[in-house]
């Protein structure tokens, strides 16, 4: 469990981004969330394959989220922020047809918590993580919607449903 010692910035934001000790910046809980509840709506951008290369080669490149076919996705809000976690206390949704990934607490989160989701398992990352103990990736799919314990990026299936991946 991480948690800030400084204050969140005014008014009842239920997260917000601060630094953090875990990678750079992270998603702080702004009060208690409890078990089920959902964190963060944010909107995706969808980026076509065929630009993919291009927004690589910026600053938004450990922000993507790939998918399938060579596509990818930015999450807006706080979406691209979430750090990795084996033992993670939120989870997300994506939901391609809303353009949009939900994220939701895994367990409660107290106020000033770091809200942490699991990218992969260990043979699937592209860093050293700190600190966590290895666990495995839970990924369900049905109804056009996936959620899993990582970051995502999406690969649609074919049949309406999606799979997701986040690279930084």
């Amino acid at each position: 469990m991480t948690s800030r010692t400084s204050t969140p910035p005014p008014g009842d934001a239920s997260v917000y981004a601060a630094p953090s000790p875990r990678h750079g910046r992270g998603v702080f809980a702004g009060r208690a969330i409890r078990r089920g509840e959902v964190v963060e709506r944010c909107p995706i951008l969808r980026i076509p394959a065929r630009d993919r290369r291009l927004v690589q080669k910026t600053v938004l490149k450990p922000y993507l989220y790939e998918r399938d076919r060579g596509a990818a996705a930015i999450a807006l809000g706080l979406g691209s922020l979430y750090n990795h976690s084996f033992d993670p206390n939120a989870e997300y949704e994506l939901q391609l047809a809303a353009d949009a990934v939900v994220f939701r607490a895994l367990r409660d989160i107290g106020p000033g918590e770091e809200v942490t989701i699991s990218y992969s398992d260990d043979s699937d990352l592209w860093f050293v993580p700190r600190g966590d103990g290895a666990r495995s990736l839970t990924r369900s799919a049905s109804n056009g919607r996936t959620s899993g314990r990582r970051r995502a990026a999406t690969e649609e299936t074919g049949d309406g449903s999606s799979t997701a991946r986040r690279k930084r």
